[in-house]
């Protein structure tokens, strides 16, 4: 077993922060010939004004967990480039998923009935990009492979953050994949998002 205590900082009914602490712990085992992973994030207060915290870290812990399996059983070993833009804003969370995903940003087909399974397609500058939805949280998150790079992984996220605004986060995790690519498609993210977020 492996701890880790990250320290968070959420805000009280009052506007004022206070520290708190969590603990995370690692369970690794071998079953049956694999190797069984089980995380317990534990140390949440009941409290209201830990709702959104909590949200946020089922949604995180979910994705980390899911790109983690993705990478052992399909890319493993091979070196990963990450192409992301994370941005504040104070617009709600419904504004800014529709022109993530509307067609001036990603261009995602099918939003409005997008689930698990289907497939997904998406447009970075002038690279379309395809690959399939692992889960949608509408409008918090989505995440999905995206088969032309090499299966790696999308996850965008509406991440509150304790105070009067909040983070989205765009992250493309690329695997094995050209470094001009990369960093044309970083490039063209960093477009996407300036114009998004102004």
């Amino acid at each position: 077993m492996f701890r880790f205590l990250p320290s968070e900082d959420p805000e009280d009914s009052e506007g004022s922060s206070k520290v708190a602490q969590t603990a995370v712990d690692f369970h690794i085992e071998t079953r049956g010939g694999s190797t069984v992973l089980r995380l317990v994030h534990s140390g949440f207060s009941a409290s209201a004004e830990w709702d959104e915290y909590f949200d946020a870290t089922v949604a995180g812990w979910t994705y980390f967990l899911w790109n983690l399996r993705l990478y052992v059983e399909r890319d493993f070993g091979v070196p990963r480039t990450m192409i992301s833009e994370r941005r504040q804003t104070t617009r709600s969370f419904e504004d800014v998923w529709s022109e993530i995903f509307g067609p001036a940003g990603l261009a995602v087909d099918g939003l409005e009935t997008l689930a698990a399974g289907d497939r997904l397609t998406l447009t970075v500058g002038d690279r379309s990009l395809a690959g399939d939805v692992t889960y949608v949280r509408y409008p918090r998150n989505l995440a999905g492979t995206l088969g032309d790079l090499n299966d790696g992984a999308l996850f965008v996220e509406m991440e509150p953050s304790g105070g009067e605004g909040w983070s989205c986060g765009i992250w493309i995790s690329a695997y094995g994949v050209d470094a001009d690519e990369t960093a044309a498609l970083q490039s063209q993210l960093t477009a996407l998002a300036d114009r998004v977020f102004g």
